[in-house]
């Protein structure tokens, strides 16, 4: 896949009323997100969206750092919380400080400590670790479903939050809610019908 393909592919994004692009980094062995730029750059220009998940290796997130400084106004959500169960956890988290367009996404925590479980006490202490660093407002939740329908419904992916005696009320409301809507700019959301094989 060439650097022409890939923009090519954001500008069909674009012409098709689409509002981001998810590419997983973590995925693309031996290659430098640096051979991606003309892509990152055409997002920031069209306000598009880039939600990435990076490798657990240093050069990924600091090629990270460096887009992020190249393209400030472009909006970045590093998805599986910065991947807490590794080392590098602490520098994908603060990729968030390089730039006020930068969110840290947690879909796929409760996937990274499905052997420890529901209520996953690790993960909401992890949770609270990357506030201390970057701050509330840095933070949104996920769910990374469907694929963690294979352990958890989609209501256990939110209710440990919830139901966490660690995270105040304003806190679970920023973090469950208001700054996705804030970052990704939602207007006014849908009710959606309790759908019961989903949700229990």
């Amino acid at each position: 896949m060439g650097m022409a393909f890939r923009l090519s592919e954001a500008e069909e994004v674009k012409a098709l009323g689409l509002r981001g692009i998810a590419v997983p980094g973590h995925r693309l062995h031996d290659i430098s997100l640096f051979s991606m730029m003309p892509m990152f750059k055409y997002m920031e220009t069209q306000q598009l969206t880039l939600s990435m998940c990076l490798a657990d290796n240093e050069q990924q997130i600091g090629e990270m750092g460096e887009i992020i400084r190249e393209c400030p106004r472009l909006k970045i959500a590093i998805g599986h919380f910065g991947m807490p169960t590794t080392p590098s956890f602490r520098q994908q988290v603060m990729l968030a400080r390089l730039s006020d367009n930068v969110r840290i996404e947690s879909g796929g925590i409760t996937w990274l400590y499905h052997p420890e479980f529901y209520p996953f006490p690790t993960a909401v202490r992890r949770i609270r670790q990357a506030a201390d660093w970057v701050g509330w407002d840095k933070l949104m939740w996920g769910s990374d479903y469907p694929r963690t329908i294979t352990a958890i419904t989609y209501k256990m992916s939110y209710d440990f939050i919830t139901r966490s005696t660690e995270i105040s009320e304003t806190e679970k409301e920023a973090f469950l809610g208001k700054n996705a809507h804030d970052f990704y700019g939602f207007g006014k959301l849908p009710d959606l019908p309790y759908i019961k094989n989903m949700s229990e």
